[in-house]
C-alpha cells in the first residue's frame, strides 16, 4: 500500500474484549468465535460513530486466541493445541477481512497457525488485516516455548531453517494511520521485544492478551504497570485487548481490562472489568512524533545497543541461536517443565542467577 507523505489525522481505535468458546469444549468453536467477533465489530463501529461525531475506529484489536481458546490447562498437549491451529490467510481471515473492507478498518488479533512448510509444528500468530480485507502483516509469537501454559514453536526454536531476516521476525506494517506492529501476551514481559519493534519503526503496537492460571488485583496492577511501561520506554502508542470472562471456554481466568496507553505511559481508557465490552481512545500519530523530535524524551536516540548487545551474546539464556533446530514441537507440560528445569540449571552453573538456601 502506498503510504502517503501527508500529515495523519488523529483517529479513534478500539480494544474489543470478547466472550471467548473453548476449542476443546465446542467442535464448532472456531465459527461460533469468528460470527461474534465479526458482530462485536459491527457495534464497535455503530456506537463509536455515535459517540465520537461520526468517527468510526480506523483500528481495533483482538486478544490472544479469540477464535479457539487454550487447551485445558492441566492436560494441554500439542495434541490439544495444534488440532485448533488454522492456516493464516485462511477463512478466519477471510471473514474477517470481508469486515475490514466494508469498515475500512485494520484488525488485529492473533490464533494458532499451522503451516505445511513446519511439519510436526504450530505457531501462535499475530496478524493485521488491511483495509483491502488482506493479512498485510504476520507476526509468530517468540517468547512462548518457555511460558508456563503454551505449547507452540517459537521462530526462535527452528532458527537453523527459518528465516534469519529481521523483518520477518520483527514485522512492521507501515500505513496511512501509522506504523502498527503485533506482540503477544507473554511477549510483554519481556522489554526486548516491544523495543525490537520499536527500532524496527513501530508507532503503534497491539498486544493481545490471554487468559491467566491466576488472578486478582496483583495480576491487574501487573498488567497495567508492564502496559505503561512499554509504551512509555519505546514512547509508542499501546493497544492491549483482553478476553472477557469466558465460562464456556477452558478453566483459566479472564480479568479483562482491556486498555490503550500513550507514549507517555499514561491509560487513555480501560475496562472497568472482564464483562463483554470494547474501550475506545484517539491515536494522534502527529504528536507521538512531535515527542519524538525531543531527543531529551526520546530514549531510542539514547540507546547503547552495541554495548547491550555484548552482554547478550556473552551470556545466552534460553536455547533460540542459529544452530537451534526443535525437530517437533513440545509434546506436553511435563517435557516443557523440564526443558525450564534444565535451563534455569544451566543459568545457576554460569553465575546468572543465585540458587536459594532451600
Amino acid at each position: 500500500m502506498e503510504i502517503s507523505e501527508q500529515q495523519i489525522k488523529p483517529y479513534y481505535a478500539a480494544a474489543i474484549q470478547p466472550r471467548v468458546i473453548g476449542g476443546c469444549l465446542d467442535e464448532n468453536a472456531v465459527d461460533k468465535n469468528v460470527a461474534h467477533c465479526c458482530e462485536l465489530i459491527d457495534r464497535a463501529v455503530a456506537g463509536t460513530a455515535q459517540t465520537m461525531k461520526g468517527q468510526a475506529p480506523k483500528l481495533v484489536g483482538f486478544p490472544e486466541s479469540f477464535l479457539h481458546g487454550f487447551g485445558p490447562a492441566r492436560v494441554r498437549s500439542f495434541q490439544t493445541n495444534s488440532r485448533m491451529a488454522r492456516s493464516i490467510p485462511g477463512d478466519q481471515t477471510e471473514r474477517l477481512g470481508e469486515k475490514a473492507k466494508e469498515y475500512g478498518i485494520y484488525i488485529a488479533g492473533s490464533m494458532f497457525e499451522v503451516d505445511e512448510n513446519y511439519p510436526g509444528h504450530f505457531f501462535n500468530t499475530g496478524f493485521i488485516i488491511d483495509p483491502a480485507g488482506q493479512v498485510a502483516l504476520k507476526y509468530r509469537k517468540i517468547n512462548c516455548s518457555n511460558s508456563a501454559v503454551e505449547l507452540s514453536t517459537s521462530p526462535a526454536d527452528i532458527m537453523a531453517h527459518y528465516s534469519q531476516d529481521l523483518e520477518t521476525l520483527f514485522p512492521v506494517l507501515k500505513t496511512p494511520i501509522g506504523n502498527l506492529a503485533i506482540y503477544i501476551c507473554f511477549d510483554g514481559l519481556f522489554p526486548e521485544m516491544p523495543r525490537c519493534l520499536a527500532l524496527m519503526g513501530a508507532e503503534v503496537l497491539i498486544r493481545p492478551m490471554g487468559p491467566q492460571p491466576t488472578s486478582g488485583v496483583e495480576y491487574v496492577d501487573t498488567w497495567r504497570t508492564v502496559n505503561r511501561m512499554r509504551a512509555f520506554e519505546n514512547n509508542v502508542y499501546l493497544i492491549g485487548p483482553h478476553w472477557a470472562d469466558s465460562p464456556q471456554s477452558e478453566s483459566l481466568v479472564a480479568e479483562g481490562h482491556s486498555m490503550i496507553v500513550d507514549f507517555n505511559g499514561q491509560i487513555l481508557t480501560e475496562s472497568d472489568g472482564a464483562r463483554e465490552h470494547f474501550v475506545v481512545a484517539q491515536i494522534d500519530i502527529e504528536r507521538l512524533r512531535q515527542r519524538r523530535k525531543n531527543q531529551r524524551n526520546n530514549f531510542l536516540s539514547q540507546l547503547r545497543s552495541e554495548l547491550y548487545a555484548r552482554v547478550y551474546a556473552a551470556k545466552p539464556c534460553f536455547p533460540s541461536g542459529p544452530d537451534t533446530d526443535r525437530k517437533r514441537g513440545l509434546l506436553d507440560l511435563d517435557e516443557k517443565w523440564a526443558l525450564e528445569k534444565d535451563v534455569y540449571e544451566s543459568l545457576v552453573a554460569r553465575g546468572i542467577v543465585t540458587a536459594p538456601k532451600s
